[in-house]
């Protein structure tokens, strides 16, 4: 051996006995890399032991020892998010997922652990920002468009949400309930032809009677215009601008005359007040006051026929303005005056039917004197034989037409005929085509594998969703719902009640039920869960909806929210990171 050789073998035994003895100074063996990674798996597995125990500093410790094993591991610092998530340090758990989605940018769990902590803490623009990375790892995730899709609703991007609308539906072609919200976006940017053309496919598919049925009617008498609800872009003054006859100097001397006319009438001068109301017509066309007024001017001057007309131009301009119900009162009023007591009895019947109108706000001051009105109705009855000893019917339910008979007028949709506290059966209730996921009580509602307990120091809890997803597997164990409420509550017991629907599944009927859940929420407490088991056999593979119902029956009325997750038949690469799943 030359003496190079020596010298190689000489550092190579130093090398060996120096780490030899750090070793033994360590009290540690050197482990192979396979040894390390089931030591790294079976630490996180007791990390999340603790976690799901609430015993959440041990959970750090754990993954303390986990971080030593492995420094790199993405698992370790999405596992330390929730338990910081946890603790309430929320803003801490944000970076220790982000910088998990640094250290693997495709874990789909990461991504939606940082949305669902984002939009719980209601930074909603940070929130919309993760929503697109799991829409850009998830791209055929119809329900991940449309999640994001209502976040830019939310924050009046209408634009955008149309576009995300538009993909959703795109990507699930047949789940009617999402056309129909992509039907309403359009509505709200002012996009009517493509609107109706959408509803108009929901009702060619619809069964009639079903709640996506109900709610393209709904919707269609919005295109109509038989609704104050115009979309969420649609400003007035910018459609007033548009007019031919606008201008400034127009709007002045309308109402400048209309004030007129109204000092003239208070002095019985009539005819002088159907001038002055018809040269503020002149100047502003489309002054529904100004033309019931002239319809009330144009009775005292016994010209029924031009009142009728008078008042029923106001009412095609308007639909349902606050001058509605007296305007067919007093249309009524005059075809009694001209002998014509059939349809004059038609309009009285139909303020009887909407008396239930002057409980409202807009209505009370304009509503007539119902006393009045069932005086006018009885002395008509008297002059047809066939109709004096008819019965005053029950206002009849709402029912759906393709327009107006002649003598009558669409009831908007919030006056249907119902009795709002008569639970009204499910079948009759409408699909949500809201741009919200949640509303009313709801501050979130999410999708999850499991859920954590947080002990809050006044001795109440708050439930916290962990693993958030609206993906799951077939063989799934359970499912869970986790919500969270805006304010605490101040009464005993209150009831939240859900139902689990297959909305477009394999093997089942769409919409079929598939189970129920409900929850007691005590004095104070504002957050809780629903949990569904899996079913015999796994979870059929589609898309499902949770609808939640808040109060002690379930019905249309008390149907406050609704959530969507799907099944798919595989995972996908880092979706994964419980260590107990299967």
């Amino acid at each position: 051996m030359n003496a190079s050789a020596m010298a190689e073998q000489g550092t190579g035994q130093l090398a060996g006995v120096t780490l030899a003895t750090c070793v033994l100074l360590s009290g540690l063996a050197p482990l192979p890399a396979s040894a390390t990674g089931e030591d790294l798996s079976h630490v996180l597995a007791e990390a999340e032991d603790f976690v799901h125990q609430n015993s959440l500093h041990l959970a750090l410790e754990r993954l303390r020892e986990a971080a030593r094993l492995s420094p790199g591991d993405y698992r370790i610092s999405k596992l330390r998010g929730d338990v910081l998530m946890s603790f309430r340090r929320n803003e801490e758990a944000v970076a220790a997922y982000r910088e998990a989605a640094a250290l693997a940018p495709d874990a789909l769990d990461v991504h939606w652990a940082l949305w669902t902590l984002l939009d719980r803490m209601g930074a909603h623009h940070r929130a919309i920002a993760s929503l697109k990375d799991i829409v850009r790892l998830d791209p055929n995730n119809p329900l991940a468009h449309l999640r994001l899709a209502k976040a830019l609703s939310q924050v009046d991007r209408l634009e955008e949400a149309v576009v995300s609308f538009r993909q959703a539906v795109d990507l699930a072609p047949d789940n009617l309930a999402i056309r129909l919200q992509f039907a309403r976006a359009l509505y709200d940017v002012l996009d009517a032809t493509e609107s109706r053309r959408q509803v108009d496919l929901v009702l060619a598919r619809a069964e009639p009677g079903s709640p996506e049925w109900a709610s393209a009617q709904d919707l269609l008498s919005h295109l109509r215009g038989e609704s104050y609800d115009k979309g969420r872009r649609f400003n007035p003054s910018q459609t007033l601008r548009q007019l031919p006859w606008y201008t400034e100097r127009n709007l002045k001397e309308a109402v400048l005359a209309r004030g007129e006319a109204w000092r003239l009438m208070e002095q019985g001068r009539y005819a002088d007040a159907e001038a002055a109301l018809r040269r503020a017509l002149g100047f502003n066309p489309e002054d529904h006051r100004a033309m019931y007024d002239l319809g009330l001017t144009l009775m005292e001057l016994g010209r029924y026929e031009d009142a009728i007309a008078s008042f029923e131009k106001g009412i095609a301009l308007t639909k349902f303005a606050e001058f509605y119900p007296d305007s067919v009162f007093q249309i009524g009023r005059c075809l009694a005056k001209l002998g014509r007591w059939q349809e004059a009895i038609a309009r009285f019947e139909r303020v009887i039917e909407i008396r239930d109108w002057r409980h409202e706000d807009f209505y009370a001051l304009n509503f007539p004197d119902l006393a009045k009105v069932q005086l006018e109705l009885e002395e008509a009855r008297q002059h047809l034989p066939s109709a004096a000893h008819a019965v005053n019917p029950e206002p009849a339910p709402f029912r759906e037409r393709l327009g107006p008979e002649p003598y009558e007028y669409p009831i908007p949709p919030l006056a249907n005929g119902y009795k709002l506290v008569d639970p009204i059966p499910i079948a009759t209730q409408l699909a949500s085509i809201g741009t919200e996921t949640v509303g009313g009580s709801f501050r979130q509602v999410m999708t999850a594998r499991d859920v954590v307990q947080d002990d809050l120091q006044t001795g109440l809890h708050e439930y916290i969703p962990v693993n958030p997803t609206d993906t799951f597997l077939p063989q799934e164990p359970e499912i869970y719902v986790v919500f969270q409420l805006t304010t605490n509550q101040e009464n005993f017991d209150l009831k939240l009640s859900s139902r689990w629907i297959a909305e477009q599944t394999t093997g089942l009927p769409p919409s079929t039920l598939v189970g129920t859940d409900a929850v007691l929420l005590g004095l104070n407490e504002r957050s809780g869960y629903f949990r569904l088991r899996q079913p015999e056999g796994g979870w059929p593979p589609g898309i499902y909806r949770v609808d939640l119902y808040l109060g002690p029956q379930v019905s249309a009325y008390t149907h406050i929210a609704d959530i969507r997750f799907r099944i798919v038949g595989e995972s996908r690469p880092r979706e994964r990171t419980c260590a107990r799943c299967p």
